[in-house]
């Protein structure tokens, strides 16, 4: 693969030096801290003192701190556990940053600037006289569902809504979920790290397919998430607000703003209020037509949100990789910035005249014609991926990760 043979790729994945030796800890203790801290986060949100959101600020900066730093000073044996462990970590305390730090700042702000517009907003208005760190039962369970299901209507539950499912039926999509999984880990036990720097570029392609298997295991834990949901409130699964069961693969995208708008959801909300809204707000504010030209000004709020997403998605997969193997954070975040500047182009060669006549020709084609500029997009969109994703797959290539999760391979268990 001649991407991994540039003085980029040999830059970015230069292992650091060994700060510090992590503490040996048993899963059973890791796990037990991770869930004390978020507990404690949680808690803390609902709890009526300290009464002032600067005392409830000082309780938990620690506590998110502590969380964060936890995958890095200790290492559980398992490293599926660290893996997940380092993931949630991250996330979570990013979650937290945004609701503990930076929402109740946006509130004080909103509400000095115009408060008949919190009046508008019973939420706003509940959280106007509660204060922003003074939260119900009913926000908390909200938010605990946030990072899975998004909540986009407030009207009451409709059983005869179209589009929802009950949870017998997501039992047969979790079947199949563990079916290619299990088949993806078994064909990949069969090779080592040394099998791997002898394969031809199509075969190395055909191998990253295998590593599928993290998204259906991905797929596979959303949909435990909603069948338990489902069971809990005795509700059906509504696939609007649970989007990977309506948009579970995006691998036939003809885009890549269309393969990551149908990738999963989770943290999007991070996604959002960390990364997207603030390089939006700046871009309004400080560069627009007046200061940097339509030109510029138009390319900043179409490339800079999008940029600013990448870049915090860059940022977490690259302390999972770190904490868990300290491998360079560099090469996820440069594989997340190409991905993000891949997004923007396509983005902006949609918005051209070029693109309407392309979207055109494919609305009004015939069923051929449709089909084959979708497969020319789905071909493209395979190269992107074939040619940055050894930016991504680095650190768990060099680990042999699929090696990791053999022992929960059925087919490995049955046949070696």
């Amino acid at each position: 693969m001649w991407t991994a043979d540039t003085r980029l790729f040999a830059i970015v994945t230069l292992k650091p030096p060994p700060y510090f030796n992590p503490l040996p800890v048993s899963n059973i203790l890791y796990t037990v801290l991770f869930i004390s801290l978020s507990n404690a986060l949680y808690g803390l949100l609902i709890l009526p003192r300290p009464r002032s959101t600067l005392g409830k600020q000082l309780i938990a900066f620690p506590l998110i701190l502590a969380l964060v730093l936890l995958p890095l000073v200790t290492r559980p044996p398992s490293v599926v556990v660290h893996q997940s462990q380092c993931a949630g970590a991250i996330a979570f305390g990013m979650r937290m940053v945004d609701l503990f730090l930076l929402r109740p700042r946006d509130t004080t702000a909103m509400k000095k600037k115009n408060d008949s517009d919190l009046s508008q907003n019973e939420t706003a208005t509940s959280e106007g006289k509660r204060g922003p760190l003074m939260w119900t039962v009913a926000q908390l369970r909200t938010e605990l569902w946030s990072p899975v299901r998004r909540v986009i209507s407030t009207h009451p539950y409709d059983s005869n809504k179209p589009g929802l499912i009950p949870a017998v039926n997501l039992i047969k999509q979790v079947a199949v979920y563990i079916l290619v999984s299990d088949v993806c880990i078994f064909t990949a036990s069969r090779f080592s790290l040394a099998d791997l720097r002898n394969l031809s570029t199509i075969q190395y392609g055909l191998f990253l397919c295998l590593f599928g298997f993290i998204h259906f295991s991905v797929l596979l834990i959303y949909n435990f998430v909603a069948i338990g949901w489902s069971l809990a409130t005795g509700k059906s699964v509504d696939s609007e607000e649970w989007t990977l069961i309506s948009k579970p693969l995006p691998y036939f995208a003809a885009t890549p703003s269309e393969f990551w708008g149908r990738w999963h959801s989770m943290f999007r909300t991070i996604w959002v209020d960390l990364g997207y809204l603030p390089a939006a707000r700046f871009a309004k504010e400080h560069l627009g037509p007046d200061r940097v030209g339509p030109g510029v000004a138009k390319a900043a709020r179409l490339g800079l949100p999008v940029m600013a997403v990448f870049g915090l998605s860059g940022i977490l997969h690259g302390y999972v990789v770190f904490a868990v193997w300290r491998e360079s954070p560099w090469a996820q975040i440069m594989y997340f910035l190409l991905q993000g500047i891949a997004v923007v182009v396509s983005k902006a060669i949609e918005q051209s005249s070029f693109g309407s006549m392309i979207q055109l020709r494919y609305r009004q084609g015939s069923t051929v014609q449709r089909a084959a500029l979708r497969a020319v997009g789905i071909v493209l969109v395979g190269c992107l991926h074939i040619f940055t994703a050894p930016f991504f797959l680095h650190a768990f290539l060099e680990n042999e990760i699929w090696l990791a999760v053999v022992k929960g391979s059925v087919l490995c268990r049955l046949f070696g």
